[in-house]
């Protein structure tokens, strides 16, 4: 583990790691609670258990140099739970694309659930609760404000370069590595930040994930709109460019100052 930053003291240290550490028990009992749901909306509960899960995958980025081996263990254990229930939400998007392009009349609501899809349901349920088990004893250690700024520094630029890159080619592959960037770090952001300035950047990450999003939908669809995808991919190409607007030292600095208010606001 890198060592603590010098002049962070103990009573901060302790404060970033373990306000991670409650802010993923909360997001994987939302989780549980999203997919207690799965029979009243399939397609909702689903949607949102992903996104709880996506963050709180994006809380071990920001924990792991305090046990790099068992986070990554508990970020495929993660991975894979969201995963058993992509084919519920991939199934609803490809209906309503084509459905609202008039190629797939028909109801909208989605079927009862097969015993199969029900299985997974239960698989990812299990797994969801063994993970808030196993965070409740989670040695965090003397992990600082150093070790976390580092994690975040480390995806802001990974997603710059996501987003340059899926900006040049706009392949399947590429979009859909830069929204997994893009969504990781806004979530980071918005587990360690709380200022008004980080809030106007939450809000550009958030819509610059949702425009990549309704990108990579779109492009389940043969013969899509052309337009539609030419307007999509200019405002992504806009928001991108305001999101990284920052050089990395910009970024460090802006990160520092960010733990720095976190640490005081909690004092």
């Amino acid at each position: 583990m890198v060592g603590v930053e010098r002049g962070v003291s103990k009573s901060k240290v302790d404060t970033v790691a373990e306000h991670v550490r409650r802010r993923v028990l909360d997001e994987l009992d939302e989780a549980a609670l999203s997919l207690s749901l799965v029979d009243l909306d399939p397609v909702r509960s689903v949607h949102e258990t992903r996104l709880h899960i996506t963050t709180v995958r994006a809380a071990l980025r920001l924990l792991k140099q305090a046990d790099v081996d068992r986070f990554r263990r508990e970020d495929l254990v993660l991975a894979e739970a969201a995963r058993r229930l992509g084919p519920i939400r991939d199934r609803h998007v490809a209906q309503h694309l084509v459905t609202r392009q008039g190629r797939w009349p028909g109801d909208l609501v989605p079927p009862p659930l097969a015993p199969s899809v029900r299985a997974r349901v239960s698989e990812t349920g299990m797994a969801i609760l063994g993970s808030r088990n196993r965070a409740t004893r989670w040695d965090l250690g003397m992990l600082g404000s150093a070790d976390v700024a580092r994690e975040l520094d480390r995806s802001y630029r990974q997603s710059r370069r996501r987003w340059s890159r899926s900006i040049d080619r706009l392949e399947t592959d590429d979009l859909h590595q830069c929204r997994t960037s893009v969504r990781r770090l806004t979530s980071q952001v918005v587990l360690l930040s709380d200022s008004l300035a980080a809030s106007k950047r939450i809000a550009d990450l958030r819509v610059l994930d949702e425009r990549l999003g309704q990108l990579q939908d779109l492009s389940l669809v043969p013969d899509h709109d052309r337009h539609e995808q030419s307007e999509l991919e200019s405002q992504i190409l806009d928001l991108g460019t305001a999101v990284f607007a920052l050089s990395p030292k910009q970024q460090r600095s802006w990160i520092n100052a960010e733990l720095g208010a976190r640490g005081n606001a909690s004092k």
